[in-house]
């Protein structure tokens, strides 16, 4: 009872809150009754979040139809984000995600929905037949170019325990990815494709050589 009406404070932070403690309680058993006071929220950070704890405890079909419909829906980049990740919790939106990433031209969107896409990779109930096919959602995630994006997907490719190293012959498009970026703009995008380049290869990752410092402060004008 205490946390039903937390999750309804007036003030966003206490609601938000609340939401998290649910989310990290949660049990089978609690999952419709928490599913009804999402659903009878208007915080929509809130709202996500115990979608995302009742997809996590009991990921019905069409639980996450319902919030899938209400992210196609959304004409807010956030509310679209907060969504996606609570879609991670069903591996039957892989597609989906996939999709919105493409879809989207708002960073916090495909960023929150190449994440969600590794959460799902990371996932017990993944399944080592869908590595070919998201191997390809994150071959076309990094033909992005968005920064936030090719973290995520080189985390996931270089990470030993998913398998993608032994499954992926041919990496030529992470370096076309690298070619397509320059320092120091692209930083950001350069070190994770510099290391997972370097992990197909079996390589030592090579230092990056980083442009001088040539734009000096003139202090007498501070």
């Amino acid at each position: 009872p205490h946390l039903q009406g937390a999750v309804r404070d007036a003030n966003a932070h206490v609601a938000v809150a609340a939401a998290e403690v649910v989310r990290a309680m949660i049990r089978k058993d609690d999952a419709t009754t928490v599913w009804q006071w999402a659903n009878e929220l208007t915080n929509q950070r809130a709202q996500a979040i115990l979608f995302e704890a009742v997809l996590k405890a009991e990921p019905l079909t069409e639980r996450a139809d319902k919030v899938k419909a209400m992210c196609q829906a959304s004409n807010d980049s956030y509310h679209t984000a907060w969504l996606l990740t609570a879609l991670a919790q069903d591996p039957s939106q892989a597609a989906f995600i996939h999709q919105t990433l493409l879809a989207s031209k708002a960073p916090v969107v495909q960023s929150t929905a190449s994440e969600a896409l590794v959460r799902i990779n990371r996932n017990p109930q993944f399944k080592k037949e869908w590595r070919a096919q998201f191997a390809e959602y994150y071959r076309t995630a990094i033909a992005t170019g968005d920064a936030g994006v090719i973290l995520h997907a080189c985390e996931a490719l270089k990470d030993s325990t998913l398998g993608y190293k032994e499954m992926i012959i041919d990496y030529q498009f992470l370096k076309d990815a690298r070619q397509q970026l320059s320092l120091p703009r692209d930083l950001e995008a350069i070190q994770p494709l510099d290391e997972a380049i370097a992990y197909f290869e079996g390589k030592p990752l090579s230092k990056l050589n980083l442009p001088a410092f040539n734009h000096p402060i003139n202090w007498d004008s501070v």
